[in-house]
């Protein structure tokens, strides 16, 4: 008769099932005659009975028989553990079988011929002592290697263990390599911010000393004496202008107005110089009455390359505080001087309208023979096509000598050996100010009380 099998028991331990296969053999042994050859095992209902547990115990050795064949279900990891512990198990079990390769082959087959033993009849059941001896010595053997796996995985647990140890540390590392990264970063930002607050702070003060240098100069100064008759009076010096050259800078603070809205205001002026390839080393711009040097503030932050020149002191005194490349002169003297083809770009803002007009001319014949071909003139001036400006507002500086009408100052630019001469309209009356009406009579006011407050004449040399 064959004996059912159980359900597999995980808790029947490998060293309970080898106490039950010794102890029926040697049960066995006792009622075994051998002279040279196998005696008949007698097979009584305890015999039966003992063979039964053994099945049962067979039953529940399946598993340990194929160990290191399969991985463990490792059912309580989960997560990030579970995705570290599962590929080294997997190395472990794969360097395990080399061991256990041979030795599961012969565990299943003892099994099976134990299986088969305990399942035949028992009228039929016939074995010999030695080959009880064997099957239970190769039974012995598979089970010492079985516990030789379990010692591998549990290795591979451990170092499964140590691992994730390991990754933790790493972890733990780089988040405080993260955290030093950001204070770093955070120290980097407050040095650029104390640097520029410290770059504030110096040009805040650089204008303070200039202002109250300007103030003593003007407590000390004296006007500026007349030329001699018959001697050559310089572009700015004409007697309308002698005065104190403080006195003419604190005008310029007065109505000018803010430096940062005069440099709002001129960067219109960066992409003509940019495209006639102007503001380089051996195209350099030179800003002509260049007063506060805004413009040159302006072309320098771009990274163009720009001096001025401006016959007042106190000005240039300023410009150079700041850094700017600036030479005190007539603008007239200094241009003779240059050779041709010498300037990329010539500039002047609100210089012609202080000008005699035959200066004016010969600024425009200057311009045309030192700049390099394609290098450009620009000329900003109070347009007196707004009424306002040029019945009122221009007559607010003293120095002024008369209003340039933007078609005169094309003609003679024309005329003069410039090309490509074109006016650019600028800085129109805020709409607040204007007639919003749609009528004939509305528009004809707002072009000639609230149009363009001045313009640029603009001329490139062919």
């Amino acid at each position: 008769m064959s004996s059912e099998p159980l359900p597999n028991d995980p808790d029947v331990s490998v060293d309970e099932l080898l106490r039950r296969v010794r102890q029926e053999v040697e049960r066995r042994r006792l009622g075994v005659r051998m002279r040279g050859a196998a005696a008949p095992v007698v097979v009584d209902e305890q015999t039966t009975a003992s063979w039964r547990a053994m099945s049962e115990a067979l039953v529940a050795a399946e598993p340990s028989a194929t160990v290191g064949m399969r991985l463990p279900p490792m059912s309580e990891m989960r997560g990030w553990k579970r995705r570290i512990a599962v590929p080294v198990a997997r190395v472990i079990l794969r360097a395990a079988q080399l061991v256990t390769r041979d030795q599961i082959g012969f565990n299943r087959l003892v099994l099976d011929l134990l299986r088969m033993l305990a399942s035949t009849s028992q009228d039929r059941l016939t074995v010999t002592a030695g080959q009880v001896d064997a099957l239970t010595d190769g039974v012995a053997q598979a089970l010492a290697q079985s516990s030789a796996v379990s010692e591998l995985l549990d290795a591979g647990a451990r170092a499964a263990s140590e691992l994730r140890a390991l990754r933790e540390s790493v972890g733990g590392l780089e988040d405080r390599y993260t955290r030093i990264e950001a204070g770093l970063a955070d120290l980097q930002r407050l040095l650029e911010q104390r640097r520029a607050d410290e770059d504030v702070r110096r040009a805040e003060q650089a204008r303070s000393l200039s202002s109250i240098d300007r103030r003593v100069t003007l407590l000390t100064e004296t006007p500026r004496p007349a030329p001699e008759p018959g001697a050559a009076v310089p572009v700015a010096a004409r007697a309308e202008e002698r005065l104190p050259d403080t006195f003419y800078l604190s005008f310029e603070d007065r109505f000018r107005g803010a430096r940062d809205d005069v440099k709002a205001r001129l960067a219109v002026y960066l992409p003509i110089v940019t495209d006639a390839g102007a503001g380089t080393a051996t195209c350099p711009v030179l800003d002509v009455g260049c007063g506060r040097g805004e413009l040159l503030e302006v072309l320098g932050a771009a990274g163009l390359v720009a001096r001025g020149i401006d016959v007042n002191h106190a000005m240039v005194a300023e410009s150079r505080a700041l850094g700017l490349d600036v030479t005190a002169g007539d603008a007239l003297a200094y241009l003779r001087a240059l050779p041709d083809a010498s300037l990329g770009a010539v500039t002047g803002l609100h210089v012609i309208e202080h000008l005699a007009f035959a200066d004016v001319i010969e600024l425009l014949d200057q311009c045309a023979r030192v700049l390099q071909p394609g290098g450009v003139a620009i000329f900003e001036t109070p347009n007196p096509q707004n009424v306002l400006v040029g019945s009122c507002q221009f007559y607010i500086d003293p120095s002024h000598q008369r209003p340039l009408h933007p078609e005169t100052m094309a003609f003679v630019a024309a005329q003069r050996g410039l090309t490509r001469v074109r006016i650019l309209p600028l800085h129109p009356v805020e709409d607040g100010r204007r007639i919003d009406e749609d009528s004939p009579a509305a528009r004809l006011l707002n072009e000639y009380l609230f149009g363009p407050q001045d313009f640029a004449l603009v001329g490139y040399r062919a």
